[in-house]
């Protein structure tokens, strides 16, 4: 092993040993430094900071609903549903459905394109950048498109339903929340009908633009 491969190796084994919250500080501080170590601790970091990164196109879809999101197990009991709010496993439910066919081209596209573009900066830099973003918009527009259709049909409504409520049914016994979801059904369904029929950007009650 030369010098400059066992410097390298130190660094790395270094790295891995930080918490993600050190290593997104660290490589705050070294991002303006120029020389050679410099190079080495960065890939280091960046390979740990994206370590537990997976699953992009998801992320990004989910990410669309954030503002309206309550990661509460018992919202998921009908006896405390509360209208506005949506549950993470809802979601879930509904990215799985729609990624298992109709999206899954599109899927692969944005997790292939910020998989590349994480090989040279840490994700949560990635998910800033104008191309992450216009894919994230992207997502959302094929989305709203897709529902829409299906809300014109007479069964794929139903079919849709089903789909999600397995997947919650699983996710929620593979968690261990402790509450078995409520089924989602065609008269309250997940609350995203809004944004099915419109291409404009999703906004929390009281965020309207004036």
């Amino acid at each position: 092993m030369t010098p400059e491969e066992d410097r390298t190796r130190t660094l790395h084994d270094l790295v891995e040993q930080l918490s993600p919250e050190a290593a997104r500080k660290l490589f705050e501080e070294v991002e303006d430094a120029e020389d050679q170590n410099r190079t080495v601790v960065r890939r280091a970091l960046i390979r740990k900071l994206n370590a537990q990164r997976r699953a992009h196109a998801r992320r990004q879809f989910t990410q669309l609903f954030e503002p309206f999101l309550a990661d509460d197990p018992w919202l998921l009991r009908d006896e405390f549903h509360c209208a506005g709010a949506i549950h993470p496993l809802d979601i879930g439910g509904l990215w799985s459905a729609l990624a298992a066919k109709p999206l899954a081209p599109l899927s692969r596209s944005v997790d292939e394109t910020l998989t590349a573009l994480a090989q040279e900066q840490p994700l949560f830099m990635v998910l800033r950048t104008p191309k992450a973003l216009a894919l994230r918009e992207e997502l959302r527009i094929t989305a709203c498109d897709l529902l829409a259709k299906i809300q014109k049909d007479k069964t794929a409504p139903r079919d849709l339903l089903e789909t999600i409520n397995a997947w919650r049914k699983a996710e929620a016994g593979r968690k261990s929340l402790g509450v078995s979801p409520r089924p989602l059904v065609a008269d309250r369904p997940v609350d995203v009908q809004p944004a099915a029929g419109t291409r404009q950007p999703l906004r929390p009650p009281g965020h309207e633009p004036a």
